[in-house]
């Protein structure tokens, strides 16, 4: 009976961090527009994923969960972002580099082309400091650490906090070919952060920057 009240409780906790998450990803564009120059608009942006960030910490707070439940390792922090560098190579090439040498559309696979350097500058900054580790500590740290800890089993923790990250960018503008891609990116991720002995939410975080970086080169360059 206990196991099965902790888990309705963590259903609950992570709908209610859902919940405020989707929020600012609705309300984002509307923030957005009322910026009167591109860096006030990324401003405004990185606020959003403070914002998103604290709202997790301030959740754990109020809900009483474990530090250890996000993922964090204090231990060997180099080790964790150096294995953060193959992880963003196997998964550059599985999702990006082979699709588009067998002819996949690039617009399904990469952001829209920046006009200027400076604009795309801030925007590597915004993906590697911002979106990889806010997002990782959302979905791969809160979301998949507490189902995990509640007792629910592994593949259904990745699959169920895989699924939230897809659809969280359903509102922003990607179609359903390009969600069922971040859910299953959402997977890999959330595999190799249970599985790997070394690897943590830092792991990730650094991986899935590196990753949205990649994407805006590639276009940039490339495409």
């Amino acid at each position: 009976m206990a196991a099965k009240t902790q888990k309705r409780r963590t259903i609950l906790h992570i709908g209610v961090v859902y919940l405020g998450v989707m929020l600012i990803v609705v309300t984002a564009p509307a923030l957005r527009s009322l910026a009167a120059s591109y860096t006030a608009e990324m401003l405004i942006k990185f606020a959003l994923y403070l914002l998103m960030g604290g709202m997790v910490l301030g959740s754990m707070k109020v809900f009483k969960d474990p530090v250890p439940v996000l993922g964090y390792k204090k231990d060997s922090p180099g080790t964790q972002i150096l294995l953060a560098l193959p992880i963003f190579a196997g998964v550059l090439l599985l999702f990006v580099g082979i699709p588009l040498a067998l002819g996949m559309n690039p617009d399904w696979l990469l952001p829209g082309k920046f006009d200027q350097a400076g604009r795309m500058a801030l925007a590597i900054v915004h993906q590697v400091l911002f979106v990889g580790l806010v997002e990782e500590l959302v979905f791969r740290g809160y979301i998949l650490g507490k189902l995990v800890h509640a007792g629910f089993s592994r593949p259904v923790s990745v699959l169920v906090s895989a699924f939230l990250f897809g659809w969280m960018h359903f509102p922003v503008g990607q179609d359903f070919l390009q969600v069922i891609l971040t859910f299953l990116l959402g997977c890999a991720w959330g595999s190799l952060r249970l599985i790997l002995k070394n690897g943590s939410t830092l792991t990730t975080g650094v991986a899935h920057g590196l990753h949205n970086s990649a994407l805006l080169l590639l276009r940039h360059f490339l495409f």
